[in-house]
């Protein structure tokens, strides 16, 4: 049986086959497990598959090997199927041709004689792709798994082993269902799985034979570990290879009665059942030869088979053939739209892992699609959706359906896009920070498909439309839209870029619109001096605009440095928290006077922001062809901090990119 991925390896697809099955010497013939190896020794050759409408037929050349006396015999099980190898989904055999249905017999002349073939069996889908050949799905035998189905060269003696869509990454955007396993017979469970997890406790002292004889009867039927579920209890790699127990009963000092026993797979919902209705003695009472154990053996009294991963059952998913070497580069030579990419999860937590994730845009929907970083990473395959994005009336935030551990849907989850990075908004409130690895700040990928939404803050610094900002904001934007302008946020005025400085992350923006007037009288000014340690500070913005609204935010603190992230001497660090959609906003000393531009904050910190120092903005005001006449005069100095807002809040916009 092949392990593991299940794939075939081989360039010619030469199989020491099973299906030609039922050699002479055993009842099951000369099992040899399917291998891919380099060795000569080959019995059965798969010559090409065909897949029409009405069925699926697969051709077969068999040669009699050298180990039987006188060649030997064959013939075709009558229980052979095959099975979609992601669906499971089952498709009998109709016929066989040129070689007959056991126990009729094909007998061979000599060692070495040929025999071909075909086998008949029901139609595949069209959207099939990897089939399992099965000889006898319980007892096992010949089984071949994961053949992997292509279009066949009629004049080939082989079938390739690539999958349709591995050589075209755009297919890949192909997305295919996988439905979870059926639900098993108990013997079948209990061969795929590894573990047993007791998940109630004794509630008296006279409860703990009970539990005692389940642990013993647990060991004794196989499991390789058993174990109670509390706070040492670890998840394993594969959530299908584990089962919980619970056992049940009614007891007094002499006897257990009404016994009990269930077992459920936590990760796929099926559960089976035992009860008895025969007495255990206990206590004082006790029977050596009727006790709990018995009970027990009595429910259940058979030992697991041997653990084999082919009978482990399999979550649903929703699968593509996305890989992160390919996604990077289909990037790098089709482009991306700016919120498409990779992303990573700053934080790592029992209930979050540190996930790295790409943002895919499928067919105009946004797809999460999943690389690493699963607890449980037996149970995920790269290239598998971890959440599909609905868009909600507010641009860049939208309702994530996310799926669980376990493959199960979560529909109360949020994201919000914001420059580089991705905030997630868990049905707890929890929040995690995921960072947009790829494509990095220094990829510079020309082709790239048009840009997508996004927003930040921006303040005026005349009354003829100038608006500064920050040059990651309007970096590439193909449309810039201000709202805001008097406090009306239900209209937006066009704008365009003027002037901009990359190194020092500042962009001078101007309205450029015929509907548009005036921004009124500035009512600051701004300082060209460099402000002291300790100086109180406060910021105005508009962060987090899908959850947090249109209004605008304020926050307060103290200049904490003179010099920002590693010694930054362009940059003050502040206390005030800002968040995403605060960048290019103003920093306010507490005078109204403007002394800095909000433009990042550190990840790893509290209370750690950075802004860019005014004056680095006046030295870009400087370079302007013709640069406006700015305010020498404050109206809010002395004012407190309640009315600066009033009048400050008025001069500080929304600015929406590609929107």
């Amino acid at each position: 049986m092949l392990k593991d991925d299940r794939t075939i390896m081989t360039r010619t697809v030469k199989i020491i086959f099973g299906l030609c099955l039922l050699l002479a010497q055993t009842s099951f013939g000369q099992i040899i497990n399917p291998s891919f190896s380099s060795r000569e020794v080959t019995y059965c050759d798969i010559v090409k598959i065909e897949r029409t409408s009405y069925n699926t037929t697969v051709y077969f050349k068999y040669t009699a090997p050298s180990t039987y006396t006188n060649g030997g015999w064959v013939c075709a099980g009558g229980d052979f199927f095959i099975r979609d190898t992601y669906s499971r989904t089952k498709y009998k055999l109709i016929k066989a041709n040129n070689i007959p249905i056991c126990p009729s017999k094909h007998e061979f002349q000599y060692q070495g004689q040929t025999l071909e073939f075909n086998i008949v069996f029901e139609a595949l889908p069209t959207s099939t792709s990897k089939i399992d050949i099965i000889e006898d799905e319980i007892k096992g035998g010949f089984n071949f798994l994961g053949v992997n189905l292509s279009t066949t060269n009629n004049n080939s003696n082989s079938v390739s082993p690539t999958s349709p869509s591995s050589n075209n990454t755009e297919e890949c955007d192909n997305i295919k269902y996988i439905s979870q396993s059926s639900k098993p017979d108990f013997k079948t469970m209990l061969a795929g799985v590894k573990y047993a997890v007791i998940v109630n406790r004794a509630k008296i002292n006279g409860h703990v034979p009970a539990f005692n004889a389940l642990v013993e009867f647990l060991q004794g039927m196989g499991f390789e570990g058993v174990e109670y579920l509390g706070e040492n209890y670890e998840q394993p790699r594969n959530l299908c290879e584990e089962i919980f127990v619970e056992i049940n009963f009614g007891y007094d000092l002499e006897k257990f009665y009404n016994i009990s026993m269930t077992f459920t797979s936590m990760a796929t919902g099926y559960n089976w059942e035992f009860s008895t209705s025969k007495i255990a003695r206990a206590g004082l009472y006790s029977d050596p030869k009727y006790n709990f154990g018995q009970a027990l053996r009595d429910m259940y009294g058979y030992t697991k088979g041997t653990y084999n991963s082919y009978y482990t059952m399999q979550l649903a998913k929703k699968q593509t053939c996305w890989t992160e070497t390919k996604l990077k580069s289909y990037i790098q030579t089709k482009g991306c739209d700016k919120i498409e990419g990779i992303y990573e999860n700053t934080g790592n937590s029992e209930t979050m892992p540190k996930y790295k994730v790409a943002v895919r845009k499928i067919n105009g929907t946004y797809y999460l699609i999943y690389f690493s970083g699963a607890h449980n990473t037996g149970n995920w395959a790269e290239g598998e959706i971890k959440a599909t994005l609905e868009p909600t009336a507010t641009p860049l935030f939208y309702k994530a359906k996310w799926v669980m551990g376990n493959k199960s849907e979560n529909n109360n989850y949020y994201i919000t896009f914001e420059q580089g990075l991705f905030n997630l908004l868990s049905d707890d409130n929890e929040k995690q920070l995921y960072i947009k690895m790829f494509p990095s700040s220094t990829d510079n990928f020309s082709n790239a498909p048009s840009e997508g939404a996004s927003s930040g803050t921006g303040y005026a610094i005349s009354s003829n439309g100038y608006i500064v900002t920050n040059h990651h904001v309007t970096n590439g934007a193909t449309s810039i839209k201000i709202r805001g302008v008097n406090g009306d946020f239900s209209k937006t005025y066009n704008a365009k870029v003027i002037i901009e400085d990359k190194n020092n992350d500042l962009s001078i923006i101007k309205i450029d619109d015929p509907s548009f007037t005036t921004l009124g009288t500035i009512p600051y000014i701004i300082a060209n001096r460099a402000s002291d340690v300790g100086s109180s500070v406060f910021v105005l913005g508009y962060p987090l605009r899908a959850t947090m609204g249109d209004e605008v935010k304020l926050t307060n603190g103290i200049i904490s440095s003179k010099s920002g992230f590693q010694g930054d001497v362009t940059s003050y660090q502040i206390t005030a928290p800002v968040q995403p959609g605060n960048s290019g906003g103003p920093l306010f000393d507490d005078k109204g006077n403007i002394i800095g531009i909000i433009n990042a904050k550190h990840v790893g910190a509290e209370n750690a922001s950075y802004a860019i120092k005014a004056s680095y903005l006046m030295n870009l005001i400087d370079l302007m062809p013709t640069p406006p006449k700015l305010q020498t005069i404050s109206t809010v100095a002395g004012k407190p901090l309640t009315e600066q807002v009033k009048i400050l809040k008025k001069f500080t916009y929304i600015i929406e990119i590609n929107q």
